[in-house]
């Protein structure tokens, strides 16, 4: 499973899955042709299909709803 956290709230989430994107320079490293504003889009676009193939899951969430999907910026570099 694909969900890294099963956690006790709050309300209403059983379940966390982090995305944690990169910034541009890594990006550019890993020879990857999205820019920083396409891979946000492409999170934002997964999150919504990844809420739904948990649930049903062994150990997984009961509803969609329980899923959180936390954005860890930690790699992005602002300016």
């Amino acid at each position: 499973m694909d969900l890294d956290y099963v956690v006790e709230g709050p309300h209403p989430f059983t379940h966390f899955d982090v995305k944690q994107p990169v910034g541009s320079e890594i990006l550019e490293l890993q020879n990857q042709t999205d820019s920083l504003e396409q891979s946000a889009y492409n999170i934002g676009r997964k999150v919504v299909v990844q809420k739904k193939r948990f649930v049903g899951i062994e150990n997984g969430p009961a509803s969609a709803e329980n899923v959180s999907h936390p954005v860890d910026l930690a790699y992005v570099q602002l300016q």
